[in-house]
């Protein structure tokens, strides 16, 4: 891949967290009316410097021949553009953690809201088919029980675009097999331990999770010595010990 093309797909990836972030604190309720203008402005910006880089003349006009003619190199008037707007798609991006306290404690809210519901709901309707819940008539609690766990997904999906611009308080890490990234603090040390990667609806906001496997402390074994894992006297207590001999075995034909 050539370095305009690279610069494309980060320029292209960029764009994409940000606005999916916006996107997120628009949806948890917050006022994103200034920056969702500053992102359409920056978009706008780009768009046009992608035109200017790639005119050519088509009609009977002086100007536009004089226009290609002139025309720079097109990669580099695209690399002057997205290095304009990178910094102003920065300075938007940084400034979004300035909801980012109030933001986890509305994700909190809402999961606890939303696990406290699902199990009122769920020994009505869990157990109901569409047509049963018209039989007995508890569609409205069917259909509620049905979306609860679109909601949560929701909220799982604004609270991951969060992360991903750290505009909530994070920490890095990778976790089974997928790559490093950024986690809810906390996070890291519940899913080592449980071996889940993400919270459930029955968790709830997971607050309590976190902190206790945060608080949690791995303790090593303590091990003196030398110790060589793949010494056929290893039995896995740590120090190799002495080895049996093998038992003789006499066969018939060595009498």
């Amino acid at each position: 891949m050539d370095d305009a093309a690279t610069v494309a797909q980060i320029s292209a990836r960029d764009f994409a967290e940000v606005r999916k972030a916006v996107e997120a604190l628009d949806y948890l309720g917050f006022d994103m009316t200034d920056e969702k203008a500053t992102f359409n402005t920056l978009r706008r910006f780009l768009a046009d410097v992608a035109g200017a880089a790639t005119f050519r003349a088509d009609k009977l006009d002086v100007k536009q021949v004089l226009r290609e003619a002139s025309e720079p190199d097109p990669a580099r008037v695209r690399a002057v553009g997205d290095r304009i707007v990178g910094v102003h798609l920065r300075e938007l991006r940084d400034s979004l953690a300035e909801h980012g306290d109030e933001a986890v404690a509305e994700i909190d809210r809402r999961r606890d809201a939303l696990r406290d519901r699902y199990n009122e709901l769920r020994p009505v309707a869990a157990h109901l088919s569409a047509e049963d819940a018209i039989g007995t008539g508890l569609v409205d609690e069917y259909r509620e029980y049905k979306s609860l766990l679109g909601a949560w997904k929701a909220v799982q999906s604004a609270e991951r675009a969060l992360l991903n611009v750290r505009a909530i308080p994070s920490e890095g890490g990778a976790h089974a097999k997928l790559s490093h990234r950024q986690w809810r603090i906390g996070h890291l040390a519940w899913a080592r331990k449980t071996g889940r990667i993400e919270l459930d609806i029955e968790d709830g906001s997971g607050r309590e999770l976190y902190e206790a496997a945060a608080q949690s402390t791995v303790t090593e074994p303590e091990v003196s010595g030398q110790f060589d894992p793949f010494d056929t006297r290893n039995t896995g207590g740590g120090i190799p010990g002495p080895q049996a001999a093998p038992e003789k075995v006499v066969l018939g034909h060595n009498l």
